[in-house]
């Protein structure tokens, strides 16, 4: 089976005026694209292999951003109408925990070894810095951006 880049970057060009993408290889091997529906209420898993849709994870109204850790065994999500961040087993697609933020969120990022999630908040010109090693403390503004 071959693949046009090409085309799946086009593809992901038109996708992300309403979705955001992110992907992550789980530990069999298998890479998996994780789009948020921020109309809805879940993330689309799609196995990159295959082409195909093999999950839904139902996460909250308003999800937004996704990211995930090298090891893509945790998926991290922002969920705009509750202020938070929600943690995703990616061999489960369960939501394992929840994280409150200091304000309306968008998108996020996360570092390689998963210790620190980075997440802007729309409505305080400011990023959340997450410290997944203190359970998820959180430190709001350590690190402050102004939006553009």
């Amino acid at each position: 089976m071959r693949l046009d880049v090409r085309g799946l970057v086009l593809t992901a060009t038109v996708l992300t005026a309403a979705f955001t993408c992110g992907a992550a290889a789980a530990p069999n091997g298998t890479v998996k694209l994780y789009v948020t529906n921020s109309l809805g209420d879940d993330i689309t898993v799609i196995d990159l292999g295959t082409l195909r849709v093999i999950g839904d994870i139902k996460v909250g109204e308003g999800v937004h951003g996704v990211c995930a850790p090298a090891n893509g065994r945790q998926l991290f999500t922002t969920i705009e109408s509750e202020n938070n961040l929600k943690l995703v087993d990616t061999a489960t697609n369960q939501v394992t925990d929840t994280i409150a933020l200091t304000g309306r969120p968008n998108q996020c990022a996360a570092t390689p070894d998963g210790r620190f999630v980075g997440v802007p908040i729309r409505n305080g010109n400011s990023v959340d810095i997450v410290d997944m090693a203190e359970s998820g403390k959180s430190s709001p503004g350590q690190a402050s951006a102004q939006l553009l």
